[in-house]
């Protein structure tokens, strides 16, 4: 197998990894065990296939990451835990230096940890339902970050810090118990899809929603905004957007008063 580049054990009935080291795997790039039983990844699993770049281990019983191996992990620009049965995420995962698309969803993540905002490179983050209550601070540091889905979750919030993605184009929130908007989201410069649908306890969106330039999906389906005439929410997000920056316009004219 020196030469093999991808390797694929989907949908089998692993427990375990197969057994192998740098010589069965020694050039091998994408490695995908999704929808099997493993339970744990095995210690140094990684620096035995040192080129590993995509590693989907979608769909198995994992609960737990062990933070000493994670060093090794320091290559990978792709991996997907999502469907595993994760609680909680060590501190340690601030060595995943490379991840440009992490996906977590289907799990029961109750917390993340303060180290993700080290994760620079992320591009995609994929949180959806999880048990999740707050996003931390951090956030606000994944810059580069373009695509978030914390939907089907228990937030009720985001930090002011969620305005610094000024990257972010696809926000994906529906389905929490979301109460209130930050107005620091209208400075996401980027973002051109925002689903806030089915937030049964959101009555407001801040008026500073209508300063993202580009934004032309806001989804308020199955939201009560009681601040906003329902005629204008039946208009769609045009209309949604448009009221807002009159409301955001007359707002600073009685200021300036």
């Amino acid at each position: 197998m020196a030469q093999v580049r991808n390797v694929t054990f989907s949908r089998n009935f692993f427990s375990v990894f197969p057994p192998g080291g740098r010589e069965q795997y020694g050039h091998v790039t994408s490695l995908n065990m999704d929808h099997n039983r493993i339970t744990v990844v095995p210690p140094d699993v990684l620096s035995h296939l040192g080129q590993v770049t995509k590693l989907n281990l979608r769909d198995n019983e994992i609960a737990n990451l062990h933070p000493e191996d994670l060093r090794h992990w320091n290559k990978l620009v792709e991996l997907d835990l999502g469907s595993n049965h994760l609680s909680s995420l060590p501190e340690e995962l601030e060595a995943l230096v490379s991840l440009e698309m992490f996906r977590l969803s289907y799990n029961q993540l109750r917390r993340l940890p303060n180290t993700l905002g080290k994760l620079q490179r992320l591009r995609v983050l994929d949180l959806e339902s999880n048990q999740l209550e707050s996003l931390p601070p951090c956030i606000g540091d994944l810059v580069n970050l373009q695509d978030l889905n914390v939907s089907c979750n228990r937030l009720t919030t985001f930090p002011p810090s969620i305005g610094n993605l000024r990257e972010l184009r696809i926000f994906k929130a529906g389905e929490n118990d979301i109460t209130e908007l930050p107005p620091e989201i209208g400075n996401m410069a980027n973002l051109h899809d925002f689903y806030l649908n089915d937030n049964h306890n959101l009555n407001n969106i801040p008026a500073e929603m209508s300063q993202c330039p580009v934004l032309t999906i806001l989804s308020v389906e199955n939201c009560p905004l009681r601040d906003l005439p329902q005629p204008i929410v039946s208009g769609g997000s045009a209309m949604i957007i448009y009221f807002l920056q009159q409301v955001l316009q007359l707002r600073r004219q009685h200021t300036a008063l």
